[in-house]
């Protein structure tokens, strides 16, 4: 199988000239495409194969060239495709994409056409329903964000686009009438620098890679992390709030508090820590962001809801701070309110992520097992009461690999396994359960979502409903 010497230029030819199926000879090729032509930077190496080896294990550096036998041609990987050196592209990195929608979606704040959601309910999606087509191969699935009447995502370019309400400017199109947008316009601020966004209530915030801090909509409660009050801005507008170097952020979707970790691994909240939320010791409104109480530096992971603050640290202990409904934040207590980090009741070492609900929360495991406290009508669990301290859910599954918890009442939390599927249980009186069976009822179970997908990635739910991202390659 000889190549030709005018097309690909290397230093041990005669190898290249006798390669076969059986013979899997390295070699170093001058490897790096530039500009639609080989260039001379000696970095890949050659290897044969029966199939084109996956771009996405992350194992394949760029410049490699295979020789796949069902192509017949040297192909070289670049970042993100194979590139055949005929010129032609035989497979890319970069999966299709697609957000879908379920729940109330009156102003359009799941995503989907406001008459094509479900079967006959022109306001909700019964299932999920997918949305925003025009972002296939483009969405950076895992910065979805939604609100209570909107939501947002960023593109692969770094590009923000917003769905939903425009009322008070959320949408950041310029724009601040009560219409609603079923496909996502790119905000007016534009730029390809987005490294964030995070949907609220009535506001929308934005960061860039610069480590600026942008909002736009309805300021609120010290919600900007200024001292600014029921003001809207339709554009997003920057605000010096003396951080930069973020590492975790997270915002309720409802509109309360915001919580950001730092680089250092402090923990910071501003806006409205309604109950206590905030973890700094009380309940009032911060324009600035203030500290956690006990001013740790190992923190890793922040949840909030509209009622409850979840957070984990380095060392795996998760901790829980607010509204206490039902024993919700899993401290073995029904206190109403507390202002300050408490550890949750088992002292376990192994918590890696978190869902926040208002009747009840979740906590994930590294092991792939899932636990809730809080209302038991609601939770995944064997009990019928409510709970207090975090009990395993019903199925005892060890494939949960993602969790996210409602921001307000009714309670719907939904989930997905390593398997690439999706469940959700609770109460579903907004139809955010996924499962048209379940309509106006609450369950104790989880619930396959109703198309049975097996490619989600990722699940936000807000306070009406939820969107999910499916990667499929």
């Amino acid at each position: 199988m000889a190549i030709d010497k005018s097309c690909l230029e290397t230093e041990n030819q005669a190898d290249i000239d006798t390669l076969n199926w059986g013979s899997c000879t390295q070699s170093i090729f001058e490897a790096t495409y530039s500009a639609n032509s080989l260039c001379t930077d000696r970095k890949a190496t050659i290897a044969c194969s029966a199939n084109l080896p996956d771009l996405n294990t992350g194992t394949i550096p760029p410049g490699t060239i295979v020789y796949p036998e069902d192509i017949g041609v040297p192909v070289m990987a670049t970042a993100q495709e194979w590139k055949g050196l005929d010129g032609r592209r035989y497979r890319k990195d970069v999966p299709d994409t697609t957000i879908w929608g379920v729940g109330y979606n009156g102003q359009r704040n799941v995503g989907t056409q406001y008459n094509l959601c479900g079967t006959g309910h022109c306001a909700v999606c019964w299932y999920p329903n997918a949305s925003q087509s025009c972002f296939i191969s483009s969405l950076d699935t895992s910065s979805l964000s939604i609100g209570q009447y909107h939501g947002g995502f960023l593109d692969r370019a770094g590009k923000l686009w917003m769905f939903g309400y425009q009322y008070q400017g959320r949408l950041g199109d310029g724009c601040a009438s009560a219409n609603g947008m079923e496909f996502a316009k790119e905000t007016c601020a534009g730029g390809t620098d987005w490294c964030c966004v995070q949907i609220g209530g009535g506001s929308s915030h934005g960061i860039k890679t610069d480590g600026s801090y942008w909002v736009w909509g309805l300021i609120q409660d010290g919600i900007h992390g200024g001292n600014q009050d029921n003001v809207c801005y339709s554009s997003p507008t920057c605000f010096d709030i003396g951080i930069t170097d973020w590492a975790k952020v997270c915002r309720s979707a409802m509109g309360t508090g915001f919580s950001v970790i730092k680089s250092d691994g402090t923990m910071w909240w501003w806006g409205n820590a309604y109950f206590g939320a905030g973890m700094h010791g009380c309940s009032s409104n911060m324009s600035s962001p203030v500290q956690e109480y006990c001013s740790a530096t190992n923190w890793c992971a922040t949840h909030i809801g509209a009622a409850s603050h979840i957070a984990i640290k380095t060392d795996g202990t998760a901790w829980s701070a607010g509204r206490n409904l039902s024993g919700s934040l899993g401290i073995n207590s029904t206190s109403s309110n507390v202002k300050s980090a408490v550890q949750e009741a088992s002292g376990g070492t192994d918590w890696c992520a978190a869902g926040t609900g208002y009747y009840k929360n979740t906590w994930l495991k590294n092991n792939g097992t899932l636990w809730q406290a809080g209302r038991g009508c609601n939770t995944a669990t064997y009990c019928s009461g409510d709970i207090s301290s975090p009990v395993q859910e019903i199925t005892s599954s060890t494939t949960w690999c993602w969790v996210t918890g409602p921001d307000n009442s009714p309670d719907a939390t939904w989930g997905i396994k390593t398997d690439g599927t999706m469940w959700s249980w609770g109460c579903n009186s907004n139809y955010q359960i996924g499962a048209v069976s379940a309509i106006g009822c609450c369950t104790s179970s989880p619930i396959q979502e109703n198309q049975s997908f097996t490619d989600w990635v990722n699940v936000k739910h807000g306070s009406n409903g939820a969107i999910a991202a499916r990667e499929t390659f």
